[in-house]
C-alpha cells in the first residue's frame, strides 16, 4: 500500500511539474506571440505613416504644378490634409530658380531645386507613429547625356572590317585612312546624383559601332548607364557595354528629343542682351566680308571699299580709329579678342576666322549669332560661359577649349547643322580640352577629331549634354556622333553627363510647371 501511495504520489508530482513546464511554455508563447503582435502592428502603422508621408510628397507635387510659371511658386508653402487614416503635413523650400546651393531645417538643397519635407502621422489608441520623407524635386530633366536620331561611331577609318552581321560599311566619306587612327578611352560618366544614359533612335543595324581593330580599340568605360537603341547595338559595342558596368539594350522605343532652332535662341539671348551687329562701328563707305585674322599681333578684318577687298586693321581705321564693336577689345599679345560679360553679338552671313582665340571675362553668359557657316584655325576659346550659334555649320580647326564654369552654370552651348571640331596637334590647355554645355546639331553630326600627341593633360571633357535632330530628308547614317583619335594613344574623351546646362536652351521660368523627384530620403 506505501508502495502503492509513493507511486501516486511521484506520478502527481510529475504530471504537476509537466503542468508548470507547458504553462510556463505557455506564457513565453504568449509573450512571444504579444511581442510579434506589436512588432507587426508597428510595422503596420509605421508603413501607413510611410505611405501617407509619401502621399504628401506627390500630393505637394501636385499642387505645386497648378502654378502657371515656376517664378509663381512661393518660397516656403506647407500642406496639411488627412489621408486614410492619418494625415500628413508637407512643406516646401524652394531654391528653384537659384544657381547655388541653400539650406532649410539643417538640410541642404542643391540649385535648381525644392526640398519637401512630409511627415505622415497614424494615431492608434495611446500611440502615435510617424514616418518622414525627404524628397528634392526639381523641372524635368533631359535624361540623356547624347540623344541622337542616328548612328554613334568610335574610331572607325576608310579600311574599317564588316563586323559580323553587318552588310553596310560603317565609312564615310571624309574618313581618314583606319591607318592615322590610334586607340583611345571613352568614358560615359555625370555628375553626382545621376547616370550617363544615351539614346539613339536610328533603327538600322548597328547604332553603336567600335572599330573592331585591336590597333586601334576603344576602351569603353561606362559607370552604370544605358545605351540604347532604337535598332541594334554593335556587337563589339554591346560586348564593351555590359562588360564595362554598363547596359546595351537593342529595339528600343522611339524617344522624342528637344526641339530648339536658330531664331529661339537668337530671340531669348537678344531679349537679355541685345545682339550687336559685328560691324557696328564699320563706317558705311566699307562692308565688311565677315573674315579675321591675326596677322602678327594685329588684328585685321576684310573688308571691300569701291568694290575693292582688302584687309584692315579694325582697331586703327583711317579717320575712324577703333572699329571693333563695344564691349570687345583685342589683346595684342596673346592674339586674343576678349568680349565682356554679358554681351551678345550677331553677323548675317558667314563668319571665318584665322589665329585668333577668344576669351570671355566675368560668369555672364555672352554669344556670337551668325546665320552663316562658322569656320576658325587655330583658335583658343576660354571663358565661363559663352554660346557660339550658327545657323549653318560650324568648323573647328586646330581648336582647344578651356571652359572651366561651375557645375550649374550654363556653361557653352553650340547650336549647328553640323559641327567638325579638331583639335591641335602640339598644345592642350592645362586639365585638358573641357567644353561645357548643349552640343546641338539641328540637321547633321557631331564630328570629334583628338590631333594632340603629348603625353600631358590629353583628354577631352565634354560635360552637359549632345543632342542631334535631323530633317526629314536627311540620311540618319550619316547623322549622328563620331569620336575618332589621331593623336597619342593616351587619350581619353569623357561624355559627362550635367542635365542643369539644359536652361542655356530652355525658358523653363516661362513654360508650364513639370517636376520630378531627383532624390528620396526616408527618415
Amino acid at each position: 500500500m506505501n508502495r502503492f501511495l509513493k507511486k501516486k504520489g511521484v506520478a502527481i508530482i510529475t504530471a504537476l511539474g509537466i503542468c508548470f513546464v507547458l504553462l510556463a511554455l505557455g506564457t513565453v508563447l504568449m509573450i512571444n506571440s504579444y511581442a510579434h503582435m506589436g512588432i507587426a502592428m508597428k510595422y503596420h502603422y509605421d508603413t501607413e505613416a510611410l505611405n501617407i508621408a509619401e502621399g504628401g510628397v506627390h500630393w505637394a507635387i501636385y499642387q505645386l504644378e497648378q502654378h502657371s510659371r515656376l517664378h509663381e511658386i512661393p518660397a516656403t508653402q506647407t500642406f496639411e490634409e488627412y489621408l486614410g487614416h492619418g494625415k500628413f503635413i508637407a512643406t516646401i523650400h524652394n531654391n528653384i530658380s537659384s544657381s547655388t546651393a541653400t539650406s532649410a531645417e539643417a538640410r541642404a538643397i542643391p540649385p535648381y531645386s525644392i526640398m519637401i519635407l512630409s511627415t505622415g502621422t497614424v494615431r492608434a489608441g495611446e500611440k502615435e507613429y510617424k514616418k518622414t520623407v525627404e524628397a528634392l524635386v526639381n523641372y524635368q530633366l533631359i535624361p540623356y547625356t547624347v540623344s541622337s536620331e542616328g548612328t554613334i561611331k568610335m574610331n572607325i577609318g576608310e579600311g574599317e572590317s564588316l563586323a559580323p552581321g553587318e552588310s553596310v560599311t560603317p565609312v564615310e566619306s571624309g574618313d581618314p585612312p583606319a591607318s592615322d587612327l590610334e586607340s583611345f578611352t571613352a568614358v560615359i560618366s555625370s555628375i553626382d546624383g545621376f547616370t550617363g544614359n544615351l539614346h539613339s533612335n536610328y533603327s538600322g543595324e548597328p547604332t553603336y559601332r567600335c572599330t573592331l581593330d585591336p590597333s586601334r580599340y576603344v576602351h569603353l568605360q561606362v559607370d552604370g548607364g544605358t545605351l540604347s537603341s532604337s535598332g541594334k547595338v554593335g556587337i563589339e559595342a554591346e560586348n564593351k557595354i555590359n562588360s564595362n558596368g554598363g547596359h546595351a539594350v537593342s529595339d528600343a522605343s522611339p524617344k522624342r528629343f528637344l526641339k530648339v532652332d536658330y531664331k529661339t535662341l537668337y530671340n531669348k539671348a537678344n531679349s537679355k542682351s541685345p545682339c550687336v551687329s559685328l560691324d557696328d562701328k564699320v563706317p558705311s563707305l566699307a562692308e565688311f566680308l565677315g573674315e579675321m585674322r591675326n596677322n602678327n599681333g594685329e588684328l585685321q578684318g576684310r573688308v571691300k571699299i569701291a568694290g575693292v577687298k582688302m584687309w584692315v586693321d579694325i582697331e586703327h581705321v583711317i579717320l575712324f580709329g577703333n572699329c571693333l564693336p563695344k564691349g570687345m577689345k583685342w589683346e595684342p599679345g596673346t592674339g586674343t579678342l576678349v568680349i565682356e560679360e554679358n554681351r551678345n553679338y550677331k553677323w548675317d552671313g558667314k563668319l571665318n576666322l584665322k589665329g585668333i582665340n577668344i576669351r570671355v571675362e566675368g560668369t555672364k553668359s555672352s554669344g556670337l549669332f551668325v546665320t552663316g557657316n562658322i569656320t576658325s584655325d587655330n583658335t583658343e576659346i576660354i571663358g565661363n560661359s559663352f554660346s557660339l550659334v550658327s545657323n549653318k555649320d560650324i568648323t573647328l580647326t586646330n581648336a582647344s577649349l578651356n571652359i572651366t564654369s561651375s557645375d550649374t552654370t550654363d556653361g557653352i552651348a553650340v547650336y549647328a547643322n553640323n559641327l567638325t571640331m579638331t583639335t591641335k596637334k602640339d598644345k592642350v590647355p592645362a586639365g585638358g580640352n573641357r567644353f561645357k554645355g548643349i552640343v546641338y546639331t539641328e540637321d547633321g553630326k557631331v564630328d570629334l577629331t583628338n590631333q594632340y600627341k603629348g603625353n600631358i593633360d590629353n583628354f577631352m571633357i565634354l560635360e552637359g549634354l549632345i543632342i542631334n535632330n535631323k530633317s526629314d530628308s536627311t540620311d540618319q547614317s550619316s547623322t549622328g556622333l563620331k569620336v575618332k583619335n589621331k593623336g597619342g594613344s593616351d587619350f581619353k574623351i569623357e561624355l559627362k553627363y550635367n542635365p542643369y546646362v539644359a536652361k542655356s536652351m530652355i525658358d523653363y521660368t516661362n513654360g508650364s510647371v513639370h517636376l520630378q523627384p531627383v532624390y528620396w530620403q526616408i527618415d
